[in-house]
């Protein structure tokens, strides 16, 4: 029997831990719900307790002007009185006059007490019925012992309910410094506790008012903790994108290579066969199936390039190139695509020397094959026109066609990732949207600017700007990280 207790406890305690194991992992991957459900309790907390220490601090500041509002009357009646102790009804109507005109009655009785032997007496009093009323010596004892003012704070029950009251003790001086008598004064205090529970009752209503609006606007925008899960959880599934991309890009990359150098080989064994062995038709499915590797090549080295750039991996090797050089070699390579389509490439370049720029070599062909080949691409007939310009701080390099163009809708996505352009010229045309991203996440990774200008069915123009490289006792060329 104590066997199965036991057992029971500690599978109900494994329990309990694994619950609360699974709670802290979901709050730690939740940071924004905890820091939310930490200020929801915080906030009423705040507003409660500074609610409270202010209406308390306020009336402690009052009980203290009270009281020296008090010890003040007593020493004036105690120098008023201490000329003229044989005269009881002037004293008598002075004490009645003080506490008549009392502020909101605050001052309750005042008495002027004269020795009677070891005790006191009642020698002028507002309340008459203690006229004459002799008072223990030991209740003054300590003002005969400080010589000064002695002010007490006690609670008193009556009729009236529970009543805060500062009693103060003057003593009455005569011409040889002695105490002679004594003046109490006893002030309540419910003004003042009726005004603080008044501030504190309302100070309270604002608080609970603004604990409800804060639960209302919180209970209003609940959505927003889903949100945040949300975007959490689409943060964790882009990373595992791009680690996959990386991944697959790379695994892709030596078979797409081997299968192209096989079929290279092939085509190179065809075309030294003399005996024709091979038909036209294995011919063409072996060039068609070059072409369709050459397709998943650039597929593949594209998502390499995505990869390397949303992970702040991709290396730039600045150094002063020629983007005069860089072009005439591009359009060389690209002149038999374009004379295959039917179309005229041109290329137009300045009189004078074109100034150098820092860029990598490799990264800015890559731009302008990008932009030259994709000019061709959407290019049925007509012209490319390749114009190198210069001004004092720039070196721009503009592509003109004549093709399909675009809207200005389009031209505002042009540069996302995986966007292309959505009209019926534009449908049969391959491709994966990445390119011209690609092209200006390298631009700009080099110092350079890219922009674009259309209009449908008429051409686009593509403008790349790079400033010129001007001597400052800079190194020529220098290896960086894109971070």
């Amino acid at each position: 029997m104590v066997t199965k207790i036991k057992t029971c406890c500690l599978n109900g305690l494994k329990r309990l831990l694994e619950g609360l194991s699974k709670y802290v992992q979901f709050l730690q991957h939740n940071r924004q719900m905890l820091y939310a459900i930490i200020l929801i309790i915080l906030v009423p907390l705040i507003l409660a307790g500074n609610t409270f220490f202010v209406v308390d601090g306020m009336g402690k500041n009052m009980d203290y002007e009270l009281r020296l509002k008090a010890e003040l009357a007593g020493s004036i009646i105690a120098t008023y009185s201490s000329d003229i102790l044989d005269k009881q009804e002037s004293i008598q109507s002075k004490l009645e006059e003080v506490v008549n005109q009392s502020l909101y009655g605050t001052i309750r009785q005042a008495e002027v007490l004269v020795p009677e032997g070891d005790d006191y007496k009642v020698f002028a009093s507002t309340d008459t019925e203690r006229l004459g009323e002799i008072l223990p010596q030991w209740h003054y004892a300590f003002v005969d012992h400080e010589d000064q003012a002695i002010a007490t704070l006690f609670t008193t029950y009556g009729d009236a309910g529970e009543e805060r009251v500062w009693k103060v003790v003057t003593p009455i001086h005569g011409s040889d410094a002695d105490t002679v008598g004594l003046v109490e004064i006893s002030v309540s205090t419910r003004h003042i506790d009726v005004q603080t529970r008044s501030v504190l009752v309302k100070s309270f209503i604002v608080l609970l008012g603004s604990v409800v609006i804060v639960l209302l606007l919180i209970a209003t925008n609940a959505q927003l903790f889903e949100y945040a899960v949300l975007f959490h959880k689409l943060k964790e599934v882009d990373e595992m994108k791009d680690e996959f991309i990386s991944v697959a890009s790379h695994e892709l990359k030596t078979p797409v290579t081997a299968a192209r150098g096989f079929l290279d080989l092939v085509q190179q064994q065809i075309k030294e066969d003399t005996t024709n062995m091979v038909g036209d038709q294995v011919r063409g499915d072996i060039d068609k199936a070059v072409q369709c590797l050459d397709r998943l090549s650039e597929l593949v080295a594209d998502l390499l390039d995505v990869s390397r750039i949303e992970q702040n991996r991709l290396k730039v090797a600045m150094e002063l190139i020629s983007m005069t050089q860089i072009v005439d070699e591009v359009v060389s390579d690209m002149k038999l695509t374009a004379e295959n389509k039917g179309i005229f490439l041109m290329v137009e370049k300045p009189s004078v020397d074109v100034p150098e720029i820092m860029a990598d070599e490799g990264k800015l062909r890559q731009v302008v094959t990008n932009i030259i080949g994709n000019a061709i691409k959407y290019t049925f007939e007509g012209r490319v026109e390749v114009i190198i310009n210069t001004t004092w701080e720039s070196v721009m390099l503009n592509v003109k066609d004549t093709g399909i163009g675009m809207s200005a809708k389009d031209r505002e996505r042009l540069f996302e990732k995986f966007y292309r352009v959505k009209n019926r010229k534009a449908k049969d045309v391959v491709g994966t949207g990445l390119g011209l991203w690609i092209t200006k996440q390298l631009v700009e990774i080099m110092g350079g600017k890219i922009y674009v200008d259309s209009i449908e069915d008429v051409g686009s123009e593509f403008t790349i700007e790079f400033p010129i490289y001007r001597p400052d006792g800079k190194k020529a060329k220098r290896e960086e990280n894109h971070e």
